[in-house]
Order: structure tokens, then C-alpha cells, then sequence
């Protein structure tokens, strides 16, 4: 387990809300299930013609999240950068350490059963 973790890039803290995924393998086309304190669920990204997106499906329970970390999969700039939960856009701020995309939730995103947290990023 701890090697499929590793493989992953998996880092979660649940009482910080600190959440970070750097895939090792297949980066620009990933998709790997996640456990955390109160629920589990599914990760995924994808490198797209003008950038990437990134995906947290909650399968079971909740996700609270104050950060979530993520690596850059595209070599051009970014140029935008929007998060949505349950296709509403919610505030972030965002900095960029080397290819490493660190996201600041305004407020506490709690992502519920059934429900989507979509991280787009535009060149």
C-alpha cells in the first residue's frame, strides 16, 4: 500500500485539510482512488489542449479541504486558474513553486457525497 501511495504522490493531513497529489507514472492522464478521515473517493487529472484539469469525485462520506496541492502538467504558463464544487465556482488564491500548484480555499471547501471538486487550469 505504501508503494501505491508513493506511486501516487498522495499527502493528506485531515485535520489541516491539506490534500496533495503528484502522480509518478501516466501524469498527463491519471486516475487513482483516495481514503481520507471521513470518506474516500477518486482523483483524477488530465492534460488538455490549452492546460489541465484536475478531478476530486467523493464516492462515500466528506472531504474537507483548506489546501490542495497539485502538480503543473503542462510546460506553457498559467494563464487562469478555476476551482468548482458542485459546479459552482468557489474563491481560491493559487501560487506556483516550480511545477508544484499550491491552492488556498478562501473558506473551508467541504466536498460532500456524490459531489465534484473540478480544478481547471488555462495556458
Amino acid at each position: 500500500y505504501g508503494t501505491f501511495l508513493s506511486a501516487c504522490g498522495f499527502d493528506y493531513n485531515g485535520p489541516k485539510g491539506y490534500l496533495r497529489f503528484a502522480p509518478k507514472w501516466n501524469a498527463d492522464h491519471f486516475k487513482a482512488p483516495f481514503t481520507a478521515a471521513q470518506g474516500w473517493g477518486s482523483y483524477s487529472q488530465k492534460k488538455t489542449a490549452n492546460g489541465q484539469q484536475h478531478t476530486i469525485q467523493v464516492k462515500e462520506g466528506a472531504l474537507s479541504l483548506q489546501t490542495l496541492v497539485i502538480d503543473k502538467i503542462n510546460s506553457q504558463p498559467i494563464g487562469q486558474l478555476s476551482v468548482e464544487l458542485a459546479k459552482q465556482k468557489i474563491p481560491v488564491h493559487f501560487t506556483l513553486d516550480e511545477n508544484q500548484v499550491k491552492i488556498e480555499f478562501e473558506s473551508a471547501a467541504r466536498i460532500q457525497k456524490g459531489e465534484e471538486l473540478l480544478v481547471i487550469i488555462q495556458s
